[in-house]
């Protein structure tokens, strides 16, 4: 399991992420999603570690869905 996947199913991980725009290109099978996020994890000696910034997710159309092909947080 990666450090993020670990992050996420511990009980004590809180996210909240907001969609600010989420626009098609191309021949209509890309598209893009830009949002922003904050995250909060209590570690295991009870120390908070916050972070925040903006997030875009490339997608891309087929089979009758769309597939994640990229996230980026900065």
């Amino acid at each position: 399991m990666s450090k993020h996947q670990d992050d996420i199913a511990d009980p004590n991980f809180k996210i909240s992420l907001s969609n600010e725009k989420t626009e098609g290109r191309g021949s209509g099978n890309l598209a893009y999603r830009r949002g922003t996020f904050t995250s909060l994890l209590r570690t295991r000696r009870q120390t908070a570690e916050n972070a925040a910034g903006t997030y875009y997710r490339l997608q891309e159309a087929g089979g009758g869905s769309w597939k994640r092909v990229e996230d980026f947080g900065v």
